[in-house]
């Protein structure tokens, strides 16, 4: 029997109550009350709005389906209890899953080890994908939300090769003409080629590219 992980994930991070913590100089705990916290205006804000929600089983076999005859280094942008870096490493991807969760990432390491998958070929990491070069990866996959699309974007077209595939779940790139897509509904996953939509980009005005 594989070894279940059973771990309570906020649908609303931004929202959700924090643990008391000591108040120190400077601290947002340490504020008036009456006064909105201050924020800075990162790229972390945006994956503080994504929710913990896993790849359906018609979900991972669409990216599968997607990847067919493509092989290398591939990133799997919120992997959660890394179901997709694992059906890709059985298709002999060496992937690597990014996760700022830390009881997934334990929930998809015991996992790896229990199943005796190599870090070779499925490693994960606590680690923010948005303050991460990803331009050493030629296939990416996301199922993230609607909202951080765009912003994905931009940061994939700045760092991924031109031969890089990019899978996405359920949400399309604003503007990017995919280069097919599989299944329907919540299932549908999309997948882009990195030169076609540069290319496709260019003859849009006002389209700046890194």
């Amino acid at each position: 029997m594989e070894p279940v992980c059973y771990a309570w994930i906020s649908q609303n991070p931004v929202e959700a109550q924090e643990p008391r913590q000591e108040a120190r100089p400077g601290s947002r705990y340490n504020q008036d009350p009456r006064k909105p916290a201050r924020r800075e205006s990162t790229c972390r804000d945006y994956y503080t709005e994504v929710p913990y929600l896993p790849s359906s089983k018609v979900q991972t076999l669409n990216i599968t389906q997607l990847l067919e005859g493509r092989t290398g280094r591939l990133a799997d942008l919120g992997s959660g209890d890394g179901r997709v870096v694992f059906a890709a490493s059985s298709a002999g991807f060496q992937c690597t899953g990014f996760e700022i969760n830390s009881i997934l990432v334990a929930c998809a390491k015991s996992k790896a080890l229990w199943t005796g998958v190599p870090s070779s070929q499925a490693t994960f990491v606590k680690k923010d994908f948005w303050k991460t070069d990803l331009s050493t990866y030629n296939n990416v996959t996301a199922f993230l939300a609607p909202g951080v699309m765009e912003v994905l974007g931009e940061k994939l077209l700045k760092e991924l090769p031109d031969d890089a595939c990019v899978v996405t779940s359920r949400f399309p790139f604003p503007d990017w003409p995919q280069k097919s897509s599989v299944g329907s509904g919540l299932d549908q996953t999309f997948s882009y080629d990195i030169s076609t939509v540069r290319s496709h980009l260019r003859k849009i005005p006002k389209t700046v590219l890194h």
